[in-house]
C-alpha cells in the first residue's frame, strides 16, 4: 500500500515572470520566505496562501491530484501534468514541464509516460535545489495544504475550499 502522494501543477503562459516576482514579494511579506511547507508556522502559511489567492494570474492555472494506496507516482504525476496542459495548451504551443524530486532515470521514465499524451510540443526539465523558484515553492505549499486537508486539518479543508471557489485550483 502506498502512502499519500499529492501533485500540484501550474500551467502558466507569458505571465510566469510577473507571478514569480509577485510570489517572492508575498513570501517575504508573509514571513514564509523560501522555507518548505513543513518548516513554516501556521501564521506564515495562512498569510502566504491568503495573499496568493488574490493573484489574478493563478486563476484557472493550478491543477492537482491526490494519490492514495498506490505507488504509481510517475504515471500519476504524468497524468496530472498532461491533463492540466490539455486544458490550456494547443498544438501550436510549446510546453516546458519542470519537475522536482526526480532522479535523471526517473525523469526519463516520466517523459516516456507524459509525452505520448501531450498534444503540444513538450520539454521536461528537472529543477535542481539551487534553481528553486517561487513557483516551485508555491507548488510545494499547495501540496502541503492539500495533504493537510486530506488528513482532516479543518483550516486546510476550509482554505482548499476557498481556493477552489476563487478558481485557483482544479
Amino acid at each position: 500500500a502506498g502512502v499519500l502522494f499529492v501533485v500540484s501543477v501550474l500551467v502558466l503562459g507569458t505571465q510566469r515572470y510577473e507571478l514569480e516576482k509577485a510570489l517572492e514579494a508575498i513570501e517575504i511579506e508573509s514571513g514564509k520566505r523560501k522555507k518548505k511547507w513543513t518548516n513554516t508556522k501556521h501564521s506564515e502559511r495562512d498569510g502566504y496562501l491568503r495573499s496568493v489567492m488574490k493573484l489574478e494570474g493563478l486563476k484557472n492555472a493550478v491543477f492537482y491530484g491526490v494519490l492514495q494506496g498506490s505507488k504509481e507516482y510517475f504515471t500519476f504525476t504524468a497524468t496530472i501534468a498532461a491533463s492540466a496542459v490539455h486544458e490550456r495548451a494547443t498544438k501550436s504551443d510549446e510546453v516546458t514541464v519542470y519537475v522536482d524530486g526526480f532522479t535523471k532515470t526517473e525523469i526519463a521514465k516520466f517523459k516516456k509516460i507524459l509525452k505520448p499524451s501531450m498534444k503540444a510540443r513538450t520539454f521536461v526539465k528537472m529543477m535542481r535545489k539551487d534553481e528553486s523558484s517561487s513557483l516551485l515553492r508555491l507548488a510545494d505549499a499547495l501540496c502541503g495544504l492539500l495533504r493537510d486537508a486530506q488528513e482532516g486539518d479543518v483550516w486546510a479543508i476550509e482554505l482548499t475550499r476557498i481556493l477552489k471557489k476563487r478558481g485557483i485550483s482544479h
